[in-house]
């Protein structure tokens, strides 16, 4: 595998004699106008290709043969590929479904998380994953975590100083992060330094996770080394990272779909929108149902719809990530020596492109793909179904107390939780609840079945017999409900077909997504992928699910970066108080 920049001496001697038409284009687009990034201008040119680079942009014509492909772009605006910079490619899709899906509305480019990866793939498998990804015709890029969104032992173990620093060296990795855990960072955790210290000597990003945080904080984290953010949620926390020099994300995403909030307040705040060349557009690893409404594409819509500039809007999506990782003399604009992804709109005001051009080549035609893209052997990646013999018993789901009061895990958001005390009756020392309406059991199950953590959670549903997932932040199995006996059989049933997402109601199952890749991804299609997950939301919202993703609570309610509290393999633990609420029951 060859970084993209690498262009040998007879390929790069051709390009300079088709740009002064000494040498037959490979492509020409003609009669077409283009928006250039660089300038916000739209001007009419033509655009000299050979193979997959940009040569000319201009107005002289190229010279040609029987071989050069004659594009007509009448009536069409070009844009530059647009580029993801913070994607998530396991949030159920996987990252050769998600690469095919953004390729189709316009996104060539994405830096992608490699978490999932990471804890469950030693360096040589998560290289011959990002081998091939390299492969794809989107190209992918990828981060190096340097710290997981759980305290599970086993999880906080494998990152390792050696590991971290041998992955940050990968070529294909732009970028250490992101930053969950910086108040291990700032309070002086080795392994994290060692990785930010190794991403500073290679000259790579370091992308921050800090929702909410002060000047101060900042300030740290700035002098830390994080170079971007995504975690702004009003306008003047986005003011806050650019006035410390960093990159600011605005994101729009199933948690949170902040983009037109976050300008309406630039805007209030008196922003200067032609000065956003540090400003960048994320979709941050949507939930499935959310893409229905597009990629990239409908970022750069909706910011268009309230009231960025043009040229802004679409440099948000193209030339400032590409700046931002150092790739701007490959992607980002079309210009000469790019790389040839070139997008075809019908009109500025609509970002969803009717025919895509990737590395020199039509791949996307009114929205399909001209070419299939390779599959991914997952097998050899040891991304196979759960193997998981032994099988849950309804007592296992007890939440076994001799006292009647009990913390209550609350939902008060998709993703953020409270904590209370509450009595409740006890039948043989085991928590039940009664007829009280909007409460149901968890349990969180060690995927090795060595312990069980069991609560009360309330404001997940009104009335739920049983919803069991593997799709957890933990690597666990999941079962929140109101019957522990259909609990029970839900993850037996769930564990017998290796993993995946299933909401029963008695004997009848309403609704069964397998996760054939370790309990975590499926191989659906995403139109396929949205269309049946959509399913499960509207379920789950006639059961008394309020939020906009149920994927991201089931996900979350295991991961120890957010707050107040969670399920772990110490039981109930109180983020905040970093402290055990109630203890998990041993088996």
């Amino acid at each position: 595998m060859k970084p993209i920049h690498q262009i040998n001496r007879n390929k790069l001697w051709k390009m300079i004699e088709t740009s002064r038409g000494k040498n037959p284009a490979t492509t020409w687009i003609t009669n077409g106008r283009v928006l250039n990034v660089y300038t916000g201008e739209v001007e009419k040119t033509n655009i000299v290709l050979y193979e997959d680079r940009i040569v000319y942009v201009g107005m002289t014509e190229p010279q040609k043969n029987e071989n050069t492909a004659v594009i007509d772009a009448t009536d069409l605006i070009m844009v530059p590929g647009y580029i993801e910079p913070h994607a998530h490619p396991f949030q159920i899709y996987n990252i050769q479904t998600l690469s095919e899906y953004a390729l189709t509305l316009g996104t060539t480019t994405m830096i992608n998380d490699n978490l999932l990866f990471y804890l469950n793939m030693d360096n040589d498998s998560f290289i011959r994953l990002m081998d091939y990804s390299s492969e794809l015709p989107v190209k992918n890029f990828w981060w190096a975590r340097l710290d997981p969104q759980s305290n599970h032992p086993d999880m906080i173990a494998k990152f390792t100083k050696d590991r971290l620093v041998n992955l940050l060296q990968h070529e294909r990795v732009v970028q250490a992060g992101e930053l969950t855990a910086w108040p291990r960072a700032l309070a002086g955790d080795e392994t994290i330094l060692e990785g930010i210290t190794e991403a500073k000597k290679l000259g790579k990003r370091i992308e921050g996770h800090s929702p909410g945080a002060s000047s101060d904080t900042l300030n740290a984290l700035a002098a830390l080394g994080i170079t971007a953010d995504h975690e702004a949620i009003k306008g003047e926390e986005v003011l806050r990272r650019l006035r410390l020099g960093m990159y600011a994300t605005l994101r729009h995403s199933s948690i949170r779909p902040d983009l037109p909030d976050l300008i309406k307040e630039l805007q209030a705040l008196s922003f200067d929108f032609s000065s956003a060349s540090r400003l960048m557009l994320t979709t941050d690893g949507s939930a499935p149902p959310f893409l229905a409404h597009g990629f990239v594409d409908f970022l750069i819509k909706l910011a268009l719809d309230n009231g960025v500039p043009a040229a802004i809007a679409y440099q948000m999506a193209t030339l400032n990530p590409a700046t931002y990782y150092g790739l701007d003399q490959e992607i980002g604009g079309i210009a000469p020596g790019r790389i040839a992804d070139i997008l075809f709109l019908e009109d500025l005001n609509n970002p969803t492109p009717i025919k895509v051009m990737v590395n020199g080549e039509m791949a996307v035609n009114e929205g399909q793909l001209l070419k299939p893209f390779p599959a991914c052997n997952w097998d050899t990646l040891g991304f196979v179904p759960m193997e998981i013999k032994w099988r849950v018993e309804a007592e296992w789901l007890d939440m076994n107390t001799s006292n009647p009061k009990v913390p209550v895990m609350e939902l008060i958001n998709a993703v953020i939780t409270k904590t209370g005390i509450e009595e409740f009756l006890l039948d043989e020392g085991s928590v039940t609840l009664g007829d009280r309406e909007g409460y149901c059991y968890i349990s969180l199950i060690d995927h090795k079945g060595k312990w069980v953590a069991n609560g009360v959670l309330k404001g997940f549903a009104d009335h739920l017999d049983t919803l069991a997932t593997t799709y957890t932040a933990s690597q666990d199995i999941l079962v929140i409900g109101q019957n522990k006996n259909h609990m029970a059989e839900a993850v037996n049933l769930l564990l017998s077909q290796g993993g995946g997402i299933i909401l029963r109601e008695g004997e009848d199952t309403l609704f069964n997504l397998p996760l054939p890749l370790q309990g975590k991804m499926s191989k659906l299609s995403m139109q396929t992928l949205i269309s049946k997950t959509t399913e499960l939301v509207h379920l789950l919202k006639e059961r008394g699910y309020l939020y906009q993703d149920p994927f991201y609570t089931l996900f979350f309610l295991t991961s120890t970066h957010l707050p107040s509290v969670r399920l772990t393999a110490e039981g109930i633990y109180s983020v905040k108080e970093n402290k055990v609420l109630f203890p998990v029951k041993q088996m």
